[in-house]
């Protein structure tokens, strides 16, 4: 192979909008640390408590592949089994309710349990109740599926693979995509949302009793970091209450500005346990390198090097390209693509600095920040450790500046031990001086 050949592979191996399987080749799994192991841990000492933890980190931390090898983590698969959740296969992400999470409970959980153990429509009769009910409200059917059902229906009135598919095929497919549907179901559901939630409850506590060896049904909810800030606050505040009352162990993502939000104290109150997904600074607050940031910027390098082989790149712009990505995963990769892109584009056989500093300002254009937003960065690169001055303004309204920085990753969070400070994106700090000076 070529060396323009191995460089557009690199280019498409930067793609930053893939999540990794757990084989994947490409994954480094040296970045999520010992995070993995004490997050499996926790949830196995805790499995008798019905646990909610709530994972917030910056949008493209790389949440998603953890989810994904946390699925398969043996010391977690030992005791739950593993039911992985997209709500973007749920519902319209900026139109979701608890009610459209609880329906994807009870579809995951059996369609998670087929494949472990032998359910007959007798096992799961309140979820044959709910199932009844939904066809009657939502007539997308299929000719296989009914037929399927014909010949299979048993004393519960439905064959579980029938279920199965309608739910997936008939139900979830068109409810995440009709509004219509949609509505008819929350009105219908919304007046005895407590009575939905306990026939979940119940198959989820039939299922459970017949995986033996005393494992649980562990929830994967991915992708909910992806709301709008508005949308995250409304699912896990105003309807946090009906969350909680979820009877399995279960985990959610959350966006870092609306767990920066004043909201989010009474969130973790009602819901569970909240665990910032850790994060890979690399400087400290005031500018300086420690060890712990150099042994960051080795981890980095090594994600870079996995995508974009050593040779493809001059040092210099490999370690220009790991200080513009803060120790952020989808940053770096975002901008080394970029790069790889405008290195093609001139035939040139390596990546250099003047790519990198190309793909740099078309990430600071790709902010189009207001005047108050770049006001705001400046005050925290002159002090990391800025707070918003009043919760009621800065915190708590969804539109609030801080919280939309933190929602773009123009502000990204870091911690320090159990201290947090701020600190602005890398592309944008030589513009922040520059309007200072």
């Amino acid at each position: 192979m070529s060396t323009l050949e191995r460089l557009e592979q690199a280019y498409r191996d930067l793609d930053w909008l893939q999540p990794l399987g757990p084989t994947d080749p490409l994954l480094y799994r040296p970045l999520f640390g010992d995070f993995l192991n004490s997050i499996a841990r926790e949830l196995v000492l805790l499995k008798g408590e019905s646990r909610t933890m709530l994972m917030h980190g910056h949008v493209g931390s790389g949440k998603s592949t953890f989810f994904n090898c946390l699925e398969v983590e043996p010391e977690l698969t030992a005791h739950f089994l593993a039911v992985p959740i997209s709500i973007k296969e749920v519902s319209d992400p900026e139109d979701i309710e608890a009610i459209d999470l609880f329906l994807a409970f009870a579809t995951a959980a059996l369609k998670s349990a087929s494949g472990q153990v032998r359910l007959r429509p007798v096992d799961v009769p309140h979820l044959v109740k709910l199932y009844k009910e939904l066809k009657g409200l939502i007539t997308v059917e299929t000719t296989r599926e009914t037929k399927r059902e014909g010949r299979g229906a048993g004393s519960g009135g439905a064959a579980i693979p029938a279920m199965l598919n309608w739910l997936t095929a008939g139900l979830q497919l068109n409810y995440a995509v009709s509004l219509d549907t949609r509505k008819k179901v929350r009105e219908t559901y919304a007046p005895e949302v407590g009575t939905l939630i306990e026939r979940v409850n119940s198959t989820i506590a039939a299922i459970e009793s017949r995986l033996g060896k005393d494992r649980r049904l562990l929830f994967l909810v991915d992708d909910t970091d992806k709301l709008s800030i508005e949308r995250g606050l409304r699912l896990f505040d105003q309807q946090g209450h009906q969350l909680a009352q979820l009877r399995a162990a279960a985990a959610f993502m959350v966006d870092k500005a609306v767990a920066c939000s004043g909201r989010f104290s009474g969130i973790t109150t009602r819901l569970g346990a909240s665990r910032p997904f850790p994060g890979a600074k690399i400087v400290e607050a005031d500018g300086k390198s420690s060890e712990v940031t150099l042994r960051n910027c080795g981890l980095i390098r090594e994600l870079l090097h996995r995508r974009l082989p050593e040779d493809l790149i001059t040092p210099g712009a490999r370690d220009k390209l790991i200080g513009l990505g803060g120790g952020h995963c989808r940053e770096t990769l975002r901008i080394a693509r970029e790069a790889t892109f405008r290195a093609l584009a001139r035939t040139s056989p390596r990546v250099d600095e003047a790519d990198v500093d190309y793909a740099a300002i078309g990430r600071f254009n790709e902010f189009n920040l207001t005047q108050e937003e770049l006001q705001l960065l400046q005050h925290v690169l002159d002090n990391p450790w800025w707070c918003p001055p009043t919760a009621d303004v800065d915190v708590e309204v969804p539109k609030a500046p801080f919280l939309r920085l933190l929602n773009a990753v123009a502000l990204l969070e870091y911690s320090n031990g159990e201290q947090k400070w701020l600190r602005p994106h890398p592309v944008l700090i030589p513009r922040l001086r520059r309007l200072k000076a």
